[in-house]
Formats: C-alpha cells, sequence, structure tokens
C-alpha cells in the first residue's frame, strides 16, 4: 500500500513538472512573437505605440505616430499565426478597432472637409 502512494505521488509530481516544462516552452514562444512585432513598431513608429488584440490574439493592430509632428496615427496589422505584416497603411487614422476576428474598422482624417457636418466614413478590411 504504502508503495503504490508513492508511485502515485512520484507520477503526480513528474507530470507537474513535465506540465510546467511545456508552459514555460509556449511562453518562450509567444514572448518571442510578442517581441518580433513591437521590434517593428518601435522602428516605424516613434511616439504612442499602442497594441490592439482580436479576441483570439490570432493578430494585433499596432498603431503609432510617424513621428513627433503628427498628430494623427498609422497602423498595421501584424499577423502572430504567420509572423508577418498582413496589413499597412500610413493614412493619417483618427480610430482603428476590431470589428470581428478578421475585420478591422478604420477612420481616415480626411486632409480638406468639404461640406460642414460631414461625418466620417470609416473603412474595412477582411483579413484572409
Amino acid at each position: 500500500m504504502l508503495n503504490r502512494t508513492k508511485a502515485i505521488v512520484l507520477i503526480i509530481i513528474t507530470l507537474s513538472l513535465y506540465s510546467c516544462n511545456i508552459t514555460n516552452k509556449m511562453n518562450i514562444q509567444n514572448t518571442d512573437k510578442t517581441n518580433k512585432f513591437k521590434k517593428i513598431a518601435n522602428v516605424k513608429y516613434l511616439a504612442k505605440i499602442n497594441y490592439l488584440y482580436n479576441n483570439d490574439s490570432t493578430y494585433v493592430i499596432c498603431s503609432g505616430k510617424l513621428n513627433r509632428l503628427n498628430i494623427n496615427k498609422s497602423f498595421f496589422v501584424y499577423s502572430l499565426t504567420e509572423k508577418k505584416i498582413v496589413f499597412e497603411t500610413s493614412a493619417d487614422i483618427e480610430k482603428v478597432k476590431w470589428k470581428d476576428l478578421k475585420v478591422i474598422e478604420y477612420i481616415r482624417i480626411p486632409g480638406i472637409i468639404q461640406q460642414e457636418n460631414n461625418k466620417l466614413q470609416p473603412t474595412y478590411i477582411k483579413l484572409d
């Protein structure tokens, strides 16, 4: 009976250590993914960088100012599964957000507004 209890305890400890090792490897891989898009964003944008993940964390919107004088922002979308930029714009934007898992909504700031009370229309991007 005592040997059986020791064996069960040993199995539980072994499984716990194994699961901790797997979790640690996954955290290292996720950190590598995070570091890559953050490095890209730090090169592209000089100020006020924001990161906005979609609901299942497969994509992240990285937005920021291209220079310190620019009031408005630009953005790119980075695929965490493909490890690359899948969409990018340098247009001045007022706001960017996720509509759903693969659809982005953003509002461009026009250079000259033609009419009074002209509401800015959003642009939608569907990722593949």
